[in-house]
């Protein structure tokens, strides 16, 4: 007798039988990919043209990674600049997360996180009012973006208190999946202004 928790539910039954669901869904990552390509490309070129010669853009080039399980659901990056060491990170992570949103990230530890703190905070006094949130996480690799893990600038003053005793500093910005046809301006658009903190 097959064990109670090995039956299929009528909506599994359903899943399990419908193979238009997997090649869609294949097809919805492999263009997710693609665009983080052509986006590579575009980040690039905005480096060059500011003349940017930080080791984090110079050394390394655009990663894009995917994977099928980030708190059960697949996922897509795409991390530049990228520079990870034991004891500093600077990287902006793009990132789709299936059934969530996409979102847009700068995280900062160690020596760029000394260097760039000043002008992340003074970036989320301007921004406050424009999507950009601050981690107040324990974790730098948390993708979660909700009340628990980030919060918005009217609360900057939790940052500005906490500052210099955390281990790092992140902020975010996040869009709808329903935004689809939105999603180049708003990592484009967003990596600028991300661009703009890194210039100092």
């Amino acid at each position: 007798m097959l064990n109670a928790n090995l039956r299929l539910s009528s909506e599994e039954r359903q899943m399990l039988l419908d193979e238009r669901f997997i090649l869609t869904k294949r097809s919805i990552l492999q263009k997710t990919e693609q665009l983080f390509g052509q986006l590579s490309e575009v980040f690039r070129q905005l480096v060059f043209d500011r003349k940017m010669t930080e080791a984090a853009f110079m050394q390394w080039t655009p990663k894009i990674a995917r994977g099928e399980n980030y708190h059960g659901l697949p996922w897509v990056m795409m991390d530049y600049p990228r520079l990870f060491t034991r004891s500093d990170v600077c990287a902006i992570r793009c990132f789709f997360w299936w059934g969530r949103y996409c979102s847009i990230t700068l995280q900062v530890s160690g020596l760029y996180q000394e260097r760039f703190q000043q002008a992340i905070i003074d970036f989320l006094k301007k921004e406050k009012d424009t999507g950009w949130l601050f981690s107040v996480g324990d974790d730098p690799w948390q993708h979660v973006i909700d009340d628990k893990h980030y919060q918005s600038g009217e609360y900057l003053e939790r940052l500005l208190t906490e500052q210099t005793s955390r281990p790092f500093l992140k902020i975010a910005k996040k869009i709808p999946l329903e935004q689809w046809d939105q999603f180049d301006h708003f990592f484009e658009s967003n990596f600028v202004a991300l661009l703009s903190i890194l210039a100092h």
